[in-house]
């Protein structure tokens, strides 16, 4: 079902859109809408302890999902997990996302191929016996419009041979964006966060001069997502400009923003607002 990517209810469409879809036998991999979405997993076999896992999507060109916050519009892909006793799924975590803009709208999200990796805490009860992970996932694929889609999927311990033959390549993609998680900025890094009109402006000293560089803020209708990030190099840092959300009826008290520097140097930071 096609939906249009209209800021507000891109989330019930999805919801309303998804409920259209057959239910379908679960399945390691599954292959939708302009999007295939698949389990991946670190190890052969499950074993006491904490095991790195992955959702995959490999998207058509042209075509994205959205990250945690999706910005102007959309929604982050939703998952659900049935595990059996003695088994637990972490969050999936979110890799650094890119700016997606299109006709004036601009999204945080991913497109061509993104890993969003979790972890499974498997008890020693449960390690060594068969055991089934079980997802059902709902997302929002978009271009110019959006396709709302879900799968059932499945991925059974001890794996098949045709997937054992790809563990090493599955562990390789998900320590890639595991490394590509945002983690707190480092110690060295100063940030300070002041609200002057109609917009926030927020200075990241790190030591050096930086040229350019991408906030992604975390909380939504903060930040007008869709206007220019004003940009000033500092002697040891940069200074951003943020225009505000016309949604936002009060300042908040802390910016949580995703800094992205030149050089793959990205950090959260958590800064509180002087007015």
């Amino acid at each position: 079902m096609r939906v249009a990517c209209v800021p507000g209810i891109v989330s019930i469409c999805m919801t309303a859109a998804a409920a259209a879809f057959a239910q379908a036998p679960p399945a390691r991999a599954v292959t939708a809408a302009h999007v295939t979405v698949e389990l991946l997993c670190a190890a052969e076999r499950p074993v006491a302890g904490q095991q790195a896992m992955g959702l995959q999507f490999t998207l058509e060109p042209g075509w994205h999902i959205y990250w945690q916050n999706p910005g102007d519009s959309g929604t982050p892909p939703d998952t659900q997990w049935q595990l059996p006793a003695g088994v637990w799924a972490s969050p999936v975590e979110w890799p650094l996302p890119e700016r997606i803009d299109e006709a004036g709208s601009v999204n945080y999200g991913y497109r061509g191929h993104v890993v969003l990796p979790f972890t499974l805490t498997i008890a020693p009860s449960a390690a060594g016996a068969p055991l089934a992970v079980r997802a059902a996932v709902q997302w929002l694929v978009c271009r110019d419009m959006c396709v709302a889609g879900k799968a059932a999927l499945e991925l059974k311990f001890p794996l098949v041979s045709a997937d054992r033959a790809r563990v090493g390549e599955w562990e390789l993609l998900i320590a890639h964006a595991k490394r590509q998680v945002p983690q707190p900025a480092p110690s060295s890094w100063k940030a300070t966060a002041k609200a002057s009109g109609d917009a926030f402006v927020v200075d990241i000293i790190t030591g050096r001069s930086e040229q350019s560089g991408t906030i992604f803020p975390l909380d939504v209708s903060q930040v007008d997502d869709g206007a220019p990030q004003g940009q000033e190099s500092l002697p040891a840092g940069v200074r951003f400009t943020l225009r505000k959300s016309q949604q936002l009826v009060k300042d908040p008290a802390t910016l949580r923003l995703v800094v992205a520097l030149d050089g793959g140097r990205a950090g959260i930071i958590e800064v509180p607002l002087v007015r």
